[in-house]
């Protein structure tokens, strides 16, 4: 079996369907490919329709139903359950174009690489047809080794987007740590300084679907959330602070700051979604400050305000206000995720 698609369910019985069923028009024979479907603990008919699509594809669905855990530990548990030589990850709101794995694994399919990628294209929901506009075909961008993506300041921010070798990652102990938010970053970090071959294409086989209504375009954020959000960065930039000196040691260049840099204003989005205090505010800076990677000069707009917003203490409530009752009601919304265009 040469790849296991691997699906966390929790509580999608208004998408889960459509993932699935792009995975079974993949073109792939049944001794090629397995999708395993992982109930995250799902309360909607999520486990009705997994059970269906099951009773259906028994030759290449496996349907698991754990404890709710999140994102992360069920990946984990898919990887651990999987029979293929590589795995891969979908999630259950978004979905693959036909035929796109069939063209993959015939064109750029090679065991040497411990990570083979292809492109995603972003798309609002409804708006399904405009996904056939990029070349699903594509060519190898580039071949490479993970120090050398960190040596260039590169790290992937997203995991659906490759296939990875299952025994390179049990070897290397890389697995998904249990936070809630940003979870595909620290996998990616942990993945490189593990040092895979890595083989990138430009096909365009992933959807990733946005949703007006959903957590992604959101005009309200649930500040309990951001506020966890703001932990788990804290942790992802300690990750990095570790791995940078690590590699110092080992005397392997590595340009983590800009990985750090490139990830944020992402963070300073979440910082001003959430609860945090001036008090606590004084204390995250200090974190951030003592893991080293915040002291490069930066010419980027968002860096500088990122920056400013860490260093802005009294006014912070202020910028918080503004930022939850005008930028998230009136101006996100209208914000192309895949181009960064505003519409009027």
């Amino acid at each position: 079996m040469v790849i296991s698609i691997i699906i966390p369910v929790f509580n999608k019985d208004q998408t889960i369907k459509r993932a699935a069923e792009s995975v079974l028009r993949q073109g792939l024979t049944p001794i090629e490919y397995e999708l395993l479907l992982i109930d995250d603990g799902s309360t909607d008919k999520s486990a009705e329709i997994c059970r269906q699509l099951t009773d259906e594809h028994p030759d290449v669905i496996k349907y698991f139903q754990k404890d709710n855990e999140g994102v992360g530990p069920t990946r984990n548990f898919g990887i651990h359950h999987s029979s293929g030589q590589y795995i891969c990850f979908l999630d259950a709101d978004d979905y693959l174009r036909d035929g796109g794995f069939r063209d993959f694994l015939d064109s750029y399919f090679d065991e040497q690489f411990d990570v083979l990628s292809y492109y995603s294209t972003t798309i609002k929901e409804g708006c399904e047809d405009l996904s056939d506009t990029k070349d699903i075909h594509g060519e190898i961008m580039f071949e490479t080794k993970g120090h050398n993506l960190l040596k260039e300041g590169k790290c992937p921010t997203f995991v659906w987007n490759s296939w990875y070798r299952k025994d390179f990652l049990l070897k290397n102990n890389v697995f998904f740590e249990p936070i809630s938010y940003s979870e595909d970053l620290l996998f990616n970090i942990n993945l490189l300084y593990a040092n895979p071959k890595w083989r990138q294409t430009s096909s365009f086989i992933y959807v990733y679907v946005t949703y007006e209504q959903g957590n992604q375009l959101s005009k309200i954020r649930d500040t309990k959330k951001t506020t966890q959000n703001v932990s788990n960065f804290l942790k992802i930039f300690n990750c990095m602070s570790e791995v940078s000196k690590q590699m110092q040691k080992s005397q392997l260049p590595c340009d983590m700051e800009t990985i750090f840099e490139n990830s944020l204003p992402t963070f300073t989005s979440r910082l001003l979604s959430s609860g945090i205090s001036v008090k606590q505010l004084r204390k995250i800076k200090k974190k951030i400050d003592d893991t080293g990677l915040n002291k490069r000069p930066s010419n980027n707009y968002s860096i500088k305000m990122s920056r400013i917003i860490l260093n802005s203490e009294y006014i912070f409530p202020l910028l918080k206000f503004l930022y939850q009752k005008v930028f998230l009601k009136y101006i996100l919304p209208r914000i192309d995720r895949e181009t960064g265009s505003m519409s009027i």
